[in-house]
C-alpha cells in the first residue's frame, strides 16, 4: 500500500498488491476525489465505497491494561498528558517528574498538562495513547539514565504480553528525550509507535500517534513487589531495627558535601528527617556498628554492607553487600575507595560503571554531581546514609566481651592512624601510658606472667581473635599461623602473619592472609607507631585496638608436670636457672652439673645461676621455661651420651603424656650443646621450643624462648621408679647383703687406674667411700667371692655378674648378667677381656658397641678415656666395684670350707698361690715332691708336702677361694689316660656323681689335668683345678690369679 506524506490521494488501500489492484479494479480506498482507473474500475461498478470502523475483541483487550490506569485502578497515578495534535509533551525535565504545568483534566481532549511527581514514591511507568490502543508498562529504572539507542527491558505492551527490550534515547543534552517507543526508536517513529517525547517536539515522531490516536498520557504507579522492596528501607526511616539516620542529601543534582571516606567524622547541616531539608550529617565515628544501609530517599533503590565492606582502599574492586533492593541474598559490586579522591566511596546497587548510568548510585561525597548524581539523586528523592549494630554484630560484640571474662587488658592503643608504640615484639617488657585510660597509648608488663593465649581486639569489640601464645612467638615472615577462634569463624583456622627480627613494627597479627587484611582493615595489631593503611583502616573506624592474655584451662593442666617441679614437691630439685633475656645458660658442663655460679633466687629469677649437682643421686631432669607452659621430663640417661641430632625419648611432656622421641644435638667440641628440645632440634628453634642451651648462646634459639616465657629452669629428681631400681646398689653402697666395696673412680673423664684386669690385685689411693672424688682400690685377690657388683656411683646403673663371668678371656663375647638396672632377670652382653688389651674388661649393661655410645658402660682400666668414661663417669658421680660371697655360694663352698679348716678328715697337701702358673710339682700327683714353706690354704707362695707314703683314697682340688672345688678318688686319679672319662664324686657344680675329661700321660711333664667338667670346655672357661711343672697360660690365668691360687687336699 501507499500513505505518503506529501501525496494527498493517499492512503491507497488495496486488496491485492497496488499495482494490480488498480488494474483489476481492487483498489477500496482513495483520497482527495482521485480518478482515473484508480476509481472508475471500482466505483461505477461496485455501487461506491465505504469506510467502518470498531473495537475489535483484540484491540479491546489490548485496551485493558491501559483502561485501567485511565480509570484510576491497580494503584495508577496519572501524572502526565498530551492532547491529540502534532506536538509532543511541553515538558523538558526528561520525566524526572519535576516540572508542572496546565491544569489536570479528566478528557483526553484537554489541553496538555503534567504535575509534579519527583516526590511520589513510584517503581513503574505506563506510556499509552489516548485511545489506549499503543501502550507500555515499564520499571522507572529502565526509564532512568542515560543511553542513546540503548536497549531497555519493558514489562509488557499492547504487543506483548512478555517482557522485551527495545532501543530508546535518554540523552543528557537533547531536550526532546526521552524518546520511549513499542519497538526500537528507529522502526517506531515510522510505525506510529513513539509513546513519549518531549519538548513540543512534532515531525513525525508526533504526528503519526499523537494526531491519530487522541494523543498520550503518563500514569505512575508503585507495585507491590515495589512497596516490599521499600520495606526493608522504610524501616530504616522509622529508626527500626536498630537502624539510625547519620547523613543526608536532598533531591538535587550533586551528592553528599562530606569528604571524610565514611568515616564519620563530618558534621554539617542540622539534623532533619524532613527529606526535604537541605544536606546534613551527624558524627558517628564514635558509635559502635558494624552494618551500613545507603539509600534513596523514595526507597525504591538500597543496600545494606558491612562496614568492613565499606572501609578499607579499593578502585573498582568487587565488595561484599549483605542485600539490597535487588537481591535479598549476598552478593557482589565493584566500588571505589581511594585514598587521594575526595569524591569517594562510590557505593553502588551494582559494579560502578553500569551503576553510573543505570541511576544505582546509592553514595558519593564532595559534593559531585555529573550523572553520577542527576540519574539517582534528582529523581530518587535524595539519599540517605543509616548505621546499626546487627543482631550478629551485637552477638559478636557480647561474646567478645563475655569473652574478657578471666582474661587482663595489658596493652592499649586509641583511635588514630598509627599503632602501638611498642617496640617489645609483644614480649611484654615494656611500660608506658596510664594503664586503664581510653584515650592514650599504654601497657603494663607481663613478660614474667604465666599466661598461654591472646585476644587481640578491636576497640569495639568487632573484629577480635584469639590464638595461643606459641603462635605469635617465634620468627616468621608470611607465615601460616593459627588462630582459634575470632569475629570470622568459631573454629581454628590459618592466616599468613609477619613476627621479622629486624622490623620494629612486626609481629603483624591479622583476621586473615596479611595481604589481605591490611588491604580490608582486618589488622589487629602492630608496633613502633606504625602508621599507613595498616593502622587507618582500622583504628580510627574501630575504636582503637586492644591486647588481652590469661592463662587458659588448658594452659594450667599444660602446667601441671612443671608446677609440681615449681613448687618443691614429686622430689623435684632446681640446680640451674637462666632467666628472661636472649642468651642461655652459662654454664659449660654439658649438663653434667659440676658448674657453679650465681646465687640461687629460685625459679623466677631474673638472673642465671647454678648448683652443683653432678654429685646428686638423681636418674630424671626436668627442663621447663620459667612460665611452665613448656616443660619436658627425660631420664638422665636420655640426656648424657653423645649425639648429634640423634632421637632420645621424652618420657612426658606438656605436649605429650605418653613417651616420644625428639632429635637433639650433645656433641664433645659444641659448647653451647646439648640442644634440649620439645621437638626436632630444627623445628623447635623455629617454634620457641628449646628448653636448654649453655655457653651464653643466643640466636633465635633463645630470643624465641627466654624473653616470652620469662627464662628457663633444671630441676632433677630420683624418680621413686628408680628408688626401686637402685635398691641393690643402694644395699651394696652401705655394705648390706655381704657386698664389700673393693674399688672406685670418682667422676671425671677416665675410667679406673687399675691394669689388673679385675683380679683385685692392684692397691692405690686411700679407701673413702662410694661417694669419693679420688680413684682407689683395695686388693681383693685373696678374699673369697662369687659374685660382682658394677655400679655408677649415683646407683642408676647397675649389674650383678658371676667372679666366673667376668675372669676369662673373651672378645666382643657373650657374658651372662645375673641382674642389672634395666632388667631383674638374667641375660647376656657382649664384653671385652683381652689378655694385651690393659683398659679390658669392659663391663656393660648391654652389648658394648651399643653401651659405649649411650653411657652404659660399668668399668674399664688404664685410665681410659674417650666416650667410654666421658658418657658415664661426669655425668653419675663416677663408679664403683663391690664383691660378695653369695648365699648359695657360702652353700655351694661347704666340702671346700670344712677342708681348709681340716675338717671332715681332710689334709693340705699342696698349693699354688695367686699368680699365672700352676703347681712347680712334676711328681704327677704321686705326692713325691716336697717344697716350699706349709703355709695354709691362703698362702701366697706354693708349697707341697711328701703324702707318697700316706693311707688315703680321696682327693679335693679346690681355687683358693673355694668357689670351684671337685672330689674324687685316689684311684680315678692316679692312672693313665689321655682325655679319658673320670668319676667324679661330686663338686661346686653338681652334688651327684659325674665324669669329666681330664688327661694324664706318661710323658706330659703338666699333667695331670684335672678340671670341673671335660678338659676343652674347663680350660676355656677357668675350671682347671690342677696342673704341675709350672705351666702357665690360660689353664692357669683364668684361675689361678682370680680365685686365690689352688689346693689340693687328701683324707683317708
Amino acid at each position: 500500500w501507499y500513505r505518503r506524506t506529501n501525496n494527498r490521494e493517499d492512503p491507497w488501500i488495496t486488496l491485492h498488491d497496488h499495482s494490480g489492484s488498480v488494474r483489476d479494479g481492487e483498489v477500496l480506498y482513495g483520497e482527495n476525489k482521485f480518478g482515473n482507473i484508480h476509481a472508475s474500475n471500482v466505483l461505477p461498478v461496485n455501487n461506491g465505497a465505504n469506510v467502518w470502523i470498531r473495537l475489535s475483541t483484540e484491540g479491546t483487550k489490548a485496551r485493558q491494561r491501559c483502561q485501567a490506569a485511565r480509570d484510576g485502578e491497580d494503584g495508577w497515578t496519572w501524572v502526565r498528558h498530551v492532547p491529540s495534535g502534532d506536538k509532543w509533551h511541553p515538558a523538558k525535565d526528561q520525566l524526572t517528574g519535576s516540572e508542572a504545568y496546565g491544569s489536570k483534566g479528566t478528557q483526553s481532549s484537554d489541553p496538555a498538562w503534567s504535575i509534579k511527581f519527583d516526590s511520589i514514591d513510584f517503581d513503574e511507568f505506563m506510556f499509552a495513547t489516548g485511545d489506549c490502543q499503543k501502550w507500555m508498562r515499564v520499571k522507572k529504572d529502565q526509564v532512568y539514565g542515560w543511553y542513546s539507542n540503548a536497549q531497555r527491558e519493558v514489562e509488557e505492551s499492547s504487543t506483548s504480553e512478555r517482557p522485551y527490550k527495545a532501543r530508546w534515547y535518554r540523552r543528557a543534552n537533547n531536550r526532546e528525550d526521552p524518546w520511549i517507543t513499542l519497538r526500537d526508536h528507529s522502526t517506531s517513529v515510522k510505525e506510529g509507535e513513539v509513546l513519549y517525547g518531549e519538548n513540543n517536539f512534532g515531525n513525525i515522531h508526533a504526528s503519526n500517534v499523537v494526531a491519530v490516536n487522541n494523543g498520550a498520557n503518563v500514569w505512575i504507579r508503585l507495585t507491590d513487589h515495589g512497596e516490599k522492596v521499600k520495606e526493608r528501607c522504610e524501616e530504616a526511616k522509622k529508626g527500626m531495627a536498630g537502624w539510625q539516620l547519620v547523613r543526608h542529601v536532598p533531591a538535587g543534582h550533586v551528592w553528599h558535601p562530606a569528604t571524610d571516606k565514611l568515616m564519620g567524622s563530618d558534621v554539617y547541616g542540622k539534623e532533619s528527617h524532613d527529606e526535604a531539608a537541605p544536606a546534613w550529617s551527624i558524627r558517628f565515628e564514635n558509635i559502635n556498628y558494624d552494618e551500613f544501609m545507603f539509600a534513596t530517599g523514595d526507597c525504591q533503590k538500597w543496600l545494606v554492607a558491612k562496614k568492613d565492606a565499606v572501609f578499607g582502599w579499593y578502585s573498582n574492586n568487587p565488595r561484599d553487600i549483605v542485600e539490597s533492593s535487588i537481591s535479598n541474598k549476598p552478593y557482589k559490586a565493584r566500588w571505589y575507595r581511594r585514598a587521594n579522591n575526595k569524591e569517594d566511596p562510590w557505593i553502588s546497587i551494582t559494579d560502578h560503571s553500569a551503576a553510573v548510568h543505570a541511576g544505582e548510585i546509592v553514595y558519593g561525597a564532595n559534593s559531585f554531581g555529573n550523572v553520577h548524581a542527576s540519574n539517582v539523586v534528582a529523581v530518587h528523592n535524595g539519599a540517605d546514609v543509616y548505621v546499626r549494630l546487627s543482631p550478629d554484630g551485637a552477638a559478636a560484640e557480647a561474646k567478645c566481651n563475655k569473652m574478657h571474662d578471666g582474661w587482663s587488658l595489658v596493652r592499649h592503643v586509641p583511635p588514630g592512624l598509627s599503632w602501638h608504640p611498642a617496640e617489645d615484639q609483644l614480649i611484654g617488657a615494656e611500660v608506658y601510658g596510664p594503664a586503664g585510660d581510653a584515650d592514650k597509648a599504654w601497657t603494663v608488663r607481663w613478660d614474667q606472667r604465666d599466661y598461654d593465649e591472646f585476644i587481640f581486639s578491636t576497640g569495639d569489640c568487632q573484629k577480635w581473635l584469639m590464638t595461643k601464645k606459641s603462635q605469635v612467638f617465634g620468627w616468621y615472615s608470611n607465615t601460616d599461623r593459627q588462630i582459634e577462634a575470632s569475629s570470622l569463624s568459631d573454629r581454628p583456622y590459618e592466616a599468613r602473619w609477619y613476627r621479622r627480627a629486624n622490623n620494629k613494627e612486626d609481629p603483624w597479627i591479622t583476621l586473615r592472609d596479611h595481604s589481605e587484611s591490611v588491604r580490608d582493615g582486618e589488622v589487629m595489631y602492630g608496633e613502633d607507631k606504625f602508621g599507613n593503611i595498616h593502622a587507618s583502616n582500622v583504628l580510627p573506624i574501630h575504636n582503637g585496638a586492644d591486647v588481652w592474655m590469661r592463662l587458659s584451662e588448658e594452659g594450667r593442666k599444660q602446667q601441671e608436670g612443671c608446677l609440681a617441679a615449681r613448687e618443691g614437691r614429686d622430689g623435684w630439685q632446681l640446680v640451674r636457672r637462666v632467666g628472661p633475656g636472649h642468651m642461655w645458660h652459662p654454664a659449660t658442663d654439658q649438663l653434667i652439673g659440676s658448674d657453679v655460679y650465681g646465687s640461687p633466687e629460685g625459679f623466677n629469677s631474673t638472673k642465671a645461676w647454678s648448683v652443683p649437682f653432678n654429685t646428686l643421686d638423681y636418674d630424671e631432669f626436668m627442663f621447663a621455661t620459667g612460665d611452665c607452659l613448656k616443660w619436658l621430663i627425660t631420664k638422665k640417661d636420655t640426656v648424657f651420651a653423645w649425639y648429634s641430632n640423634g632421637h632420645r625419648t621424652i618420657e612426658s611432656s606438656s605436649a605429650s603424656d605418653q613417651p616420644y622421641q625428639a632429635r637433639w644435638y650433645r656433641r664433645t667440641n659444641n659448647r653451647e650443646d646439648p640442644w634440649i628440645t620439645l621437638h626436632d632440634h630444627s623445628g623447635s628453634v623455629r617454634d620457641g621450643e628449646v628448653l636448654y642451651g649453655e655457653n651464653k648462646f643466643g640466636n633465635i634459639h633463645a630470643s624465641n624462648v627466654l624473653p616470652v616465657n620469662n627464662g628457663a629452669n633444671v630441676y632433677v629428681r630420683l624418680s621413686s621408679g628408680a628408688n626401686k631400681v637402685q635398691g641393690p646398689c643402694r644395699g651394696a653402697a652401705a655394705g648390706e647383703d655381704g657386698w664389700k666395696l673393693v674399688r672406685r673412680v670418682g667422676p671425671g673423664y677416665k675410667w679406673h687406674p687399675a691394669t689388673d684386669q679385675l683380679t683385685g690385685t692392684d692397691l692405690y689411693g686411700t679407701k673413702a667411700g662410694p661417694n669419693s672424688s679420688s680413684a682407689w682400690s683395695i686388693p681383693f685377690n685373696t678374699v673369697d667371692y662369687d659374685e660382682f657388683m658394677f655400679t655408677t656411683g649415683d646407683c642408676s646403673k647397675w649389674l650383678v655378674t658371676k667372679k666366673d663371668t667376668v675372669l676369662q678371656w673373651y672378645s666382643n663375647g657373650h657374658r651372662q648378667i645375673e641382674s642389672s638396672s634395666i632388667s631383674d632377670k638374667p641375660y647376656e652382653a657382649r664384653w671385652y677381656r683381652r689378655t694385651n688389651n690393659k683398659e679390658d674388661p669392659w663391663i656393660t649393661l648391654r652389648d658394648h658397641s651399643t653401651s659405649v655410645p649411650v653411657g652404659e658402660v660399668l668399668y674399664g682400666e688404664n685410665k681410659f678415656g674417650n666416650v667410654h668414661a666421658g658418657n658415664v663417669l661426669p655425668a653419675y658421680n663416677g663408679a664403683n666395684v663391690y664383691v660378695r660371697l653369695s648365699a648359695d655360694a657360702n652353700a655351694v663352698q661347704g666340702p671346700c670350707r670344712e677342708a681348709a679348716a681340716g675338717k671332715a678328715g681332710w689334709k693340705l697337701v699342696r698349693r699354688v698361690g695367686p699368680g699365672y702358673k700352676w703347681h712347680p710339682a712334676t711328681d704327677q700327683l704321686l705326692g713325691t715332691d716336697e717344697y716350699g714353706t706349709p703355709a695354709g690354704p691362703q698362702a701366697a707362695e706354693a708349697f707341697s708336702v711328701k703324702f707318697d707314703d700316706q693311707d688315703f683314697k680321696e682327693f679335693m682340688f679346690t681355687t683358693g677361694d673355694c668357689s670351684k672345688w671337685l672330689i674324687a678318688t685316689k684311684e680315678s686319679v692316679l692312672d693313665w689316660y689321655s682325655n679319658a672319662n673320670r668319676q667324679i664324686e661330686s663338686s661346686s657344680i653338681s652334688g651327684k656323681p659325674y665324669t669329666a675329661r681330664w688327661y694324664r700321660r706318661t710323658n706330659n711333664k703338666e699333667d695331670p689335668w684335672i678340671t670341673l667338667r671335660d678338659h676343652s670346655t674347663s680350660v676355656r672357661v677357668g675350671e682347671v683345678l690342677y696342673g704341675e711343672n709350672n705351666f702357665g697360660n690360660i689353664h692357669a690365668s683364668y684361675v689361678l690369679p682370680a680365685y686365690n691360687g689352688a689346693n689340693v687336699y687328701i683324707r683317708s
